[in-house]
């Protein structure tokens, strides 16, 4: 909520209906320390696979770049 910018939020919730076999995903899931490495970013976000169901699912802050907005460009003018 603090970071200025654009942000993408993905909430992964189980459908207790639908989706049975992958239920209970917990073990799959683990946090990370907050990265700010993109290429380590797109390793991370390729760990788990939403067609096979398989891998590890890193929790937390994949990417984060500090950048001024364009407001704050535009002020600098």
């Amino acid at each position: 909520m603090k970071h200025k910018g654009f942000s993408f939020v993905e909430i992964i919730q189980d459908c207790l209906i639908f989706n049975l076999e992958i239920n209970n995903k917990d073990s799959l899931m683990y946090k990370i320390q907050d990265n700010k490495d993109k290429a380590k970013a797109e390793k991370l976000a390729d760990e788990w696979d939403y067609n096979s169901k398989k891998g590890k699912i890193p929790l937390g802050i994949i990417f984060q770049e500090n950048k001024p907005t364009l407001y704050e460009k535009l002020s600098k003018r």
